[in-house]
């Protein structure tokens, strides 16, 4: 085997934990994801407790409803049974926490693959510029103006909203006496 040949094939193995590291996050306590003897990718739900979760009486569905799916890779149940809800999860979820929970090698992986789950993954991680001052990720003391107040300026702040008021309140009373 050359070394183009074993480079796809240990590229293919690890994009293929990347999604079974996103499938486990991504099921249900009543879903069993296991692999057959043929190497076939099953899931299979517990009847019992899908009834008794979703608080649904067992006429409602029919048998084949409770009948294991085979998938040839995890690749396939990823993309027939848990895409839609984990690209509701990169938008809703904070993207550390989703590092954190599946792994950030194993995150991007899977998010490389698809150019909508790439664009929500995106959207989510650009942080917000809360008060204007050309940093995303630090809050300041007075979010309603675009400069930067810092600890040292308190003291010249006091009881006023800003630190000019106070200095022009204070020559004030220097000029009155």
């Amino acid at each position: 085997m050359n070394d183009e040949v074993r480079e796809r094939n240990i590229d293919h193995d690890d994009l293929e934990m990347a999604y079974k590291t996103v499938c486990e996050f991504e099921k249900s306590s009543y879903e069993k994801i296991y692999v057959d003897q043929d190497d076939r990718i099953v899931l299979e739900l517990n009847k019992e407790q899908f009834l008794e979760l979703e608080n649904m009486d067992e006429g409602n569905f029919e048998n084949r409803t409770f009948q294991p799916l085979k998938f040839p890779s995890y690749k396939s149940l990823f993309n027939k049974r848990y895409k839609d809800a984990f690209s509701r999860n990169v938008k809703a979820i904070n993207p550390q926490l989703l590092k954190n929970e599946i792994g950030e090698d194993k995150l991007l992986e899977v998010i490389k693959q698809d150019q909508a789950l790439r664009r929500r993954y995106m959207e989510n991680i650009k942080e917000v510029d809360l008060d204007n001052d050309g940093i995303p990720d630090r809050i300041d003391i007075d979010d309603s103006r675009n400069s930067v107040q810092t600890v040292s300026d308190l003291n010249l702040v006091g009881n006023s909203t800003n630190k000019e008021t106070e200095r022009h309140k204070n020559r004030g009373d220097d000029l009155e006496r």
